[in-house]
């Protein structure tokens, strides 16, 4: 039983994580953003962030008796800021590190939830 539990939560951050790559390298490729080392930095933060996110929130959603609603807002915030001060520091041409965090965030997690509506 535990060993399946490992292997569904590998494969939801694995899933999660490709989804997100995706979603936000896209969202980034539409905003203008183009160079190599910046596209890297945007999968590297999403690397770093989107599997700590999945994780913490299933730890929470499964042992937290309060779970609710600003969970998840709490640790997307907390997403976003994160890769903010990533590309605020580390970007060489994100002119709006920001809103860019921001705006990739608010679109992949409203693609996950509509995905996960359908599925």
């Amino acid at each position: 039983m535990i060993r399946s539990m490992v292997g569904n939560i590998y494969a939801a951050l694995g899933l999660s994580l490709l989804l997100t790559l995706v979603l936000e390298l896209g969202f980034c490729l539409v905003c203008g953003v183009r160079g190599r080392h910046d596209l890297l930095l945007v999968a590297a933060a999403n690397g770093l962030t989107n599997p700590a996110v999945v994780f913490t929130n299933a730890v929470l959603r499964t042992y937290l008796v309060c779970y609710g609603w600003w969970c998840v807002a709490v640790l997307e915030v907390l997403a976003v800021v994160v890769e903010w001060l990533v590309f605020k520091y580390c970007a060489d041409e994100i002119p709006r590190p920001f809103f860019l965090s921001l705006g990739a965030n608010a679109f992949s997690y409203s693609c996950g939830l509509v995905l996960g509506l359908l599925v």
